[in-house]
């Protein structure tokens, strides 16, 4: 997943471990991205979003994405960075789910 919230762009990364890293890497090396910052590196049991593969989803004020957004900005711990990245993934799932709909 991609969000993009003036300045920033926000990205949700889920796979094969070597893949992720990979994946981060080639991003660190593209001179377009300044200030790639990992919020969290975990290894979970299963994908979250194994569903879908990546989308990209621009915010507007207003749209249910601010406060996710604004603490993923500015982290200040583990577990409020985790609550924040759960809640932007829902709402870039549900944005998603309307769009098909």
């Amino acid at each position: 997943m991609l969000v993009y919230s003036e300045p920033d762009f926000i990205q949700i990364l889920e796979g094969p471990d070597a893949a992720v890293r990979a994946l981060l890497e080639r991003i660190g090396r593209d001179p377009r991205h300044t200030d790639v910052r990992v919020l969290l590196d975990e290894q979970v049991p299963e994908r979250k979003y194994a569903t879908w593969s990546m989308g990209y989803e621009p915010t507007v004020p207003g749209d249910g994405s601010g406060d996710a957004v604004t603490a993923l900005q500015q982290p200040v711990d583990e577990q409020s960075t985790r609550r924040s990245t759960d809640a932007l993934g829902d709402w870039f799932t549900d944005k998603a789910v309307a769009g098909r709909a």
